[in-house]
């Protein structure tokens, strides 16, 4: 089982005058083997695509390691290649799956890979 992480947050490092838009990119990746290298197209390579969303908003409350701060969104890839895009706002990612708290997210992903 391949499983891709892609993480997002509202808060940056560096000042912003708003929230970040959230965007997961690089949905697509060449593959790559020692026998050839990198492959020549741009695939969906993971069996399922895990995304974090830090939703705190406040500078000064943000805290990674706060698993209340994050919610999580799963996809097979099938979902992920229907779309045959190779980034997904949370927009969109919001109208084809439910968002998830930490506590439920290992559940989902196994479910997701069954």
């Amino acid at each position: 089982m391949r499983i891709e992480v892609k993480s997002a947050a509202y808060v940056q490092a560096w000042e912003t005058k708003r929230p970040s838009k959230i965007v997961f990119s690089g949905l697509k990746g060449r593959t790559w083997n020692p026998e050839d290298g990198y492959g020549e197209d741009q695939t969906f390579n993971a069996d399922v695509y895990v995304f974090c969303l830090q939703i705190e908003k406040d500078r000064g409350r943000w805290d990674a390691l706060d698993l209340e701060q994050w919610r999580f969104y799963v996809l097979p890839r099938i979902a992920v290649q229907e779309r045959n895009a190779s980034s997904i706002g949370i927009n969109s990612l919001s109208l084809l799956t439910g968002e998830l708290s930490a506590s439920e997210l290992g559940e989902t992903v196994r479910d997701c890979v069954s």
